[in-house]
Order: C-alpha cells, then sequence, then structure tokens
C-alpha cells in the first residue's frame, strides 16, 4: 500500500471496518470478547516471515495479488496509465523480498484463546 500512496492519493481505511485488518488491536479484540462475556483471555502476538507466490515472477505474483485482493479493488477505477505506474512500482518493491522461487514477506497475528 505505501508503494500504491507514493502514485495516488486514497483514504486509510477505518482499521475497524471489515478485513484482514480489523482485530489488529489487541485492546479492540479483548474489549469484544469482554463484551461477549468471554473470560481468561489472552492475547499473544505471532511474528513470522512467510513465502507466498512460489515459482511465480515479480510480475505474475503482483498480478495475482492486485486482481484477488478485494482490498485493491479500487484500483480498477484509475486510469489505465495509473494502473500501469502502479504495477511496476509494486513490482520493483516485490523484487526486494524474493527469496529462492517465492517471496519471503513478514506477516504478524495474534494467537487468542478465551472461555466463557
Amino acid at each position: 500500500m505505501m508503494e500504491i500512496k507514493k502514485i495516488i492519493d486514497f483514504p486509510t481505511p477505518n482499521p475497524k471496518d471489515p478485513g484482514p485488518f480489523a482485530f489488529g488491536d489487541q485492546n479492540y479484540i479483548n474489549r469484544i470478547l469482554s463484551k461477549a462475556a468471554f473470560k481468561n483471555i489472552a492475547i499473544d502476538g505471532f511474528e513470522k516471515d512467510v513465502l507466498i507466490f512460489n515459482n511465480y515472477t515479480a510480475e505474475e505474483a503482483v498480478s495475482e495479488m492486485m486482481a484477488l485482493n478485494p482490498a485493491l479493488q479500487f484500483l480498477n477505477e484509475q486510469p489505465k496509465k495509473k494502473q500501469a505506474e502502479i504495477k511496476t512500482a509494486v513490482v520493483s518493491k516485490f523484487n526486494e523480498y524474493k527469496d529462492g522461487t517465492g517471496f519471503k514477506f513478514p506477516s504478524a497475528a495474534w494467537l487468542v484463546s478465551a472461555s466463557k
């Protein structure tokens, strides 16, 4: 998204909106579970590099990511020239993460447990 924001301006989505980052805030998760009467809430961070797009070129990986990621569908509304500029920038950035046959990106998640 940082590479895209260098080319076009778009609003930052509300982090609580539905999507992959809706539960990025540990306090938000805790409030939801507490309001639902869960107890013994434990929220632990987990970070690990993930290897994705095995046997893809950077161009193929970016094309697939842009086609399948619902958060990027707004790019279809951009002029074709801007779309091409964005794709070139993202491909360049992806190449920085090339690792063997795939692309290694940092990832993070919460491991959440609770009881009723």
